[in-house]
C-alpha cells in the first residue's frame, strides 16, 4: 500500500465484511440447529460486538495522527492587477454512477417487493436505498471552478453545491499526489486534515485555510488549477 491510512482503510472494509458474512452464516446455523430458524431483535447484538472487535485494529490505525502529506507550491500565473481570472475542470467516476443507479434501482425493487405485504415497510426499506442511491449520484460527476469568488465544488446532474470556499478564506494553495487513504477513502470525506472530495489516487487541488484545515479536490490538472488560485490570492483585496 502507498500509505497506512489507505491499507487501514481497505482492511477496515474488508474486516467488517468478513464478519458480517461470517457472523451472519454462524447465527443463522445455530437458530436452525439448536430453534425455530427465527431471528430476534438480541441477534443484532452478536452482529455489532463482531462488528466493533474487528473494526478496532484499522480504525486506530486511521485515526492516530498521521504526518501531513508532502504538498507542492506552484508559481502563481503572471496577471495584471485587473485581469480577470477563472479556472474549471469536470471530473467524476464512473464507480460512483453504476454505484449510484444500482442502489437506487435495488430501492425501487425492494419497494415493489414489499409493498403488497407491508406499505410502510416498503416506502421505509425502498426510500432509504432510493436516497442512499441518489447522495451517490450526486457525486459521481462534479465540477470544480476557481475564479474571484474562491474555489466551488458543484454536482454536474444537479447543481448542488458541494463545496464552498471563499477566497478570503483561503491562506494558501498548492498540490498534492493523493492517496485515497490518506483521507479515509473515497468519496466525499470528513477528517482532521479538512474536507475532500476523492474519486482516484493522483493529483489533488489543495486550498489551506486559515485556522490550519485545508480543502482538496483530485483532478488532474491540479497544477494549473493551483497556479490560477495563487494568481487570485496574490491580488485579492486585502479585507
Amino acid at each position: 500500500m502507498p500509505d497506512r491510512r489507505t491499507a487501514a482503510t481497505l482492511v477496515l472494509v474488508a474486516n467488517l465484511f468478513a464478519g458480517s458474512l461470517g457472523t451472519a452464516w454462524i447465527v443463522l446455523a445455530a437458530t436452525n440447529t439448536v430453534g425455530d430458524g427465527t431471528l430476534s431483535g438480541w441477534w443484532t447484538v452478536p452482529f455489532l460486538a463482531v462488528s466493533a472487535v474487528i473494526a478496532a485494529v484499522p480504525v486506530v490505525a486511521l485515526v492516530r495522527t498521521a504526518p501531513p502529506v508532502p504538498a507542492h507550491d506552484v508559481e502563481p500565473l503572471r496577471i495584471g492587477s485587473d485581469t480577470r481570472v477563472a479556472w474549471r475542470a469536470r471530473i467524476g467516476s464512473r464507480w460512483f454512477a453504476a454505484l449510484g443507479a444500482v442502489v437506487v434501482g435495488l430501492g425501487i425493487g425492494t419497494g415493489l417487493a414489499t409493498a403488497p405485504a407491508s406499505l410502510g415497510t416498503a416506502v421505509a426499506s425502498g426510500a432509504v436505498l432510493v436516497v442512499a442511491g441518489l447522495a451517490v449520484l450526486v457525486l459521481a460527476r462534479v465540477e470544480l471552478t476557481v475564479d474571484r469568488r474562491g474555489m466551488r465544488l458543484t454536482s454536474t446532474w444537479t447543481r448542488i453545491p458541494l463545496m464552498r470556499v471563499p477566497l478570503e478564506r483561503i491562506e494558501s494553495c498548492g498540490w498534492e499526489d493523493v492517496s485515497p487513504g490518506q483521507w479515509g477513502g473515497w468519496g466525499y470525506r470528513f477528517s482532521g486534515r479538512g474536507v475532500a472530495y476523492v474519486v482516484r489516487s493522483g493529483p489533488g487541488l489543495v486550498a489551506r485555510l486559515r485556522g490550519g484545515q485545508a480543502r482538496m479536490v483530485t483532478v488532474p490538472d491540479a497544477a494549473g488549477g493551483a497556479a490560477a488560485l495563487g494568481a487570485l490570492l496574490a491580488h485579492r483585496t486585502p479585507a
